[in-house]
């Protein structure tokens, strides 16, 4: 029996997909615990270097981390901006760090502002604005809402819960 083209390609293309899916299973079986070990090395990083710095230095760090070259992967992103996160939700509050950062729904002036803010870092990757858009997720965060909110007056009954 012989098969027409577009059967023998049909067939061919299953195998392919079915090749590549099975090699994606065997790589994340063979690495998941790895990278998510890595990454809970990262956050923790970024919670320690965050209890002692301002917003802005939690920045200058992740800047420090990308410049690595196996930082400059979807892995090593990845890790970054677990590390910034971290960094930035337990960081100091500064008045203006926000300042000019666009909101995330808003995806042109993101883009620009993202790609502007590696630039001026030297970065041309791929990957970078991946890093910046945390600083986006973080400014319109309830974490830095909360940061900024003034502590209540002594004397003035306080709003928190279970005070």
């Amino acid at each position: 029996m012989k098969l027409s083209f577009g059967l023998t390609l049909a067939i061919a293309g299953v195998a392919v997909v079915l090749a590549m899916a099975g090699g994606i299973w065997w790589w994340w079986n063979d690495n998941a615990e790895k990278l998510q070990e890595s990454g809970t090395v990262a956050f923790d990083e970024g919670r320690k270097a965050g209890a002692t710095l301002r917003e802005s230095g939690c920045v200058d760090k992740a800047v420090e981390r990308h410049r690595i070259d196996e930082n400059r992967s979807v892995f090593g992103t990845v890790r970054t901006n677990l590390f910034l996160r971290a960094c930035l939700d337990v960081s100091e509050p500064e008045a203006k760090f926000c300042d000019g950062v666009p909101a995330q729904g808003e995806i042109v002036s993101m883009g620009l502002w993202s790609g502007q803010s590696c630039a001026k870092r030297g970065f041309t990757d791929a990957y970078c604005a991946q890093v910046f858009s945390q600083i986006a997720d973080y400014c319109f965060s309830p974490e830095r809402a909360s940061k900024l909110k003034p502590p209540p007056r002594s004397g003035e009954p306080s709003h928190e819960r279970g005070a």
